[in-house]
């Protein structure tokens, strides 16, 4: 018990001693506080691998990608521009051949009315447009009796009253079309005759 009285004596005499020694633990942090690093100093990335440039730099990227674009802007030009002169060669090609039916239809509408000059002055001609002229109801009668008698199986009924339409749709089917023809061919008792021939 004496002894702890002694030791409270001591201290109290000598307070300057305990003060420098809590001062000197405060202003050095122990040597394992200090060689760790802080929690956010270890999230926070390094300014060095922040700034660290990259393999391509950015200039030349920007070049590149300007040099695909323009080269695949020049492709499609190209493509364009050799579509139309394709169309510009069948035009031309199509303009050719029109103008060369042109001159073979001149050709022939030339020749077409020198043999009309050579008929009209030929006199067999003359005499024969004459007379199928006067004939010319005559023939058209005797061709409608020739159809009704030769072909009346082969042909729809009509009506011997019938209008100038009904008439004409009639004249427009083919089973009438087929009796027409038929007209121009050769008989069948005479090979060497036609009912055309005979009617005329």
């Amino acid at each position: 018990m004496s002894n702890l009285n002694e030791l409270f004596k001591k201290k109290k005499q000598n307070p300057s001693h305990t003060s420098l020694y809590s001062r000197a633990s405060s202003s050095h942090p122990s040597s394992a506080s200090a060689s760790r690093p802080s929690s956010a100093s270890a999230l926070r990335p390094s300014s060095a691998s922040t700034s660290r440039p990259s393999l391509f730099p950015r200039s030349l990227l920007e070049s590149e990608d300007s040099d695909l674009t323009s080269s695949s802007v020049d492709q499609m030009n190209d493509a364009v521009t050799r579509r139309i002169f394709s169309k510009l060669d069948n035009l031309k090609t199509l303009l050719e051949k029109v103008k060369k039916n042109q001159e073979d239809m001149k050709e022939e509408i030339k020749t077409i009315k020198e043999e009309v000059a050579i008929l009209s002055h030929d006199q067999a001609c003359i005499d024969l447009s004459k007379r199928l002229r006067s004939l010319r109801g005559t023939l058209c009668a005797q061709v409608k009796t020739a159809i009704f008698e030769n072909f009346s199986n082969m042909l729809p009924p009509i009506s011997n009253v019938a209008k100038a339409s009904e008439i004409a749709a009639w004249k427009k089917k083919l089973a009438v079309s087929n009796c027409f023809h038929k007209l121009s061919e050769k008989i069948e008792d005479d090979e060497n005759d036609t009912y055309t021939s005979r009617i005329i």
